[in-house]
This record gives structure tokens, sequence and C-alpha cells, in this order.
């Protein structure tokens, strides 16, 4: 485990997900005062659907998504790989096994 405490109320927070395992997270977040945040999932639940309500962007998150973003939460769903472009000097591959 590693503790760490964040503003969600001041950064660009990303959740992609899938299932009850997003929800709960999504939950968290909200509870947390994630004021900035975008969610990803493929097959959004109904409950996913209107806990995340306008903040639904789509299935796949693209670079330009994470643009900015200072979070990322990958909640859920099987084997997932997302190759961020290079903006500027950062680049980044997210890899969540199942």
């Amino acid at each position: 485990m590693f503790p760490v405490m964040l503003d969600l109320g001041s950064l660009k927070t990303v959740l992609v997900g899938e299932g009850e395992v997003a929800e709960k997270r999504l939950a968290l977040l909200d509870a947390a005062g994630a004021a900035h945040l975008e969610v990803y999932s493929g097959a959004p639940t109904p409950v996913l659907v209107k806990q995340a309500g306008k903040r639904l962007k789509g299935a796949r998150p693209t670079g330009e998504a994470f643009r900015g973003a200072r979070v990322v939460f990958i909640a859920g769903g099987g084997p997932v790989r997302w190759s961020i472009p290079r903006t500027s000097s950062r680049s980044a591959t997210f890899t969540c096994p199942r």
C-alpha cells in the first residue's frame, strides 16, 4: 500500500473502468470532491451511466483525454492497454491486467 493525499477538487482526473468496480471508484471520487472528472467505460452499467451523467465521455479515452490529467484511475474490466501520444516531453503507456 502507498497512501497518497490528493486535492481532487483542483486536479483534472480521469476514471477508466467497467462494472461494479468502476461504480465504487466513481462514488469514492465523488465523495472526495473530484471536481474535474472525466469517465470512460466500454460497457457502462445503468448505475455508472446515472452516476457519471455528463462526465461519461465514451468508451475509450484518447490522448486528448489524458492531456492535462494529473490523476488516472483504472478500475475493473479486462486487460487494457492505452498509449498516450507524446505531448511535449511526456508520454506514457498504461497496462492493466485483468
